[in-house]
């Protein structure tokens, strides 16, 4: 059946039909990629906190490692005055 032979309704009844069918197409694949955006967004979120996170804990474990102790030590022994001349191995001390 050529296009000649079919009334101008039906015509157009199909070309809305197509248009509405493209239309539908076109939303599912703007949903899709708007989920895609989503997923990616949340995914990004979750690894900056995990990566803070993990930050946050080496901070906290350097500064631990450098607390002050019980006898009032807050500095690392190789940052303390006069730490590479004296001590008890050190024969020829300044201190």
């Amino acid at each position: 059946m050529d296009d000649s032979s079919r009334s101008p309704q039906l015509i157009e009844a199909q070309g809305e039909h197509q248009l509405a069918w493209h239309g539908i197409v076109a939303k599912q694949d703007a949903l899709r990629a708007d989920h895609a955006r989503i997923v990616i967004g949340v995914a990004s979120v979750i690894t900056l906190v995990a990566v803070g996170t993990g930050s946050q804990a080496a901070v906290q474990a350097s500064i631990d490692r450098w607390a002050p102790t019980r006898d009032g030590d807050s500095m690392p022994p190789a940052m303390a005055v006069g730490a590479a001349r004296s001590g008890p191995d050190c024969a020829d001390s300044w201190a």
